[in-house]
């Protein structure tokens, strides 16, 4: 599961959001995840819970909802998908 942390009006989450999950390397990563945005204003249990403490932050979920990976920040679309591969490679080694 990939987890955005995200608050309203933040630059970086909407470029993530549209940029970086329009990519098409990005999009054929997520394809099997499941992908959500959690405003931290909104849910700041689950922000605490996940230690976000910057927007946007992602956090890649085992089906246990333990951490596999995480980042703050956007970057770009080749960052995302390196950090997707990570996230991955760390799930697969379970």
């Amino acid at each position: 599961m990939l987890v955005l942390f995200s608050a309203q009006d933040v630059g970086g989450a909407r470029e993530l959001r549209t940029a970086g999950m329009s990519d098409p390397e990005v999009a054929g990563l997520v394809k099997d995840m499941v992908c959500c945005e959690l405003n931290v204003a909104v849910y700041p249990e689950l922000a605490k819970e996940f230690n976000v403490s910057a927007v946007p932050t992602v956090v890649f979920l085992a089906p246990d909802r333990s951490v596999l990976e995480s980042f703050q920040g956007y970057g770009s679309p080749q960052r995302l998908a390196g950090e997707l591969r990570k996230a991955l490679s760390a799930f697969s080694s379970r």
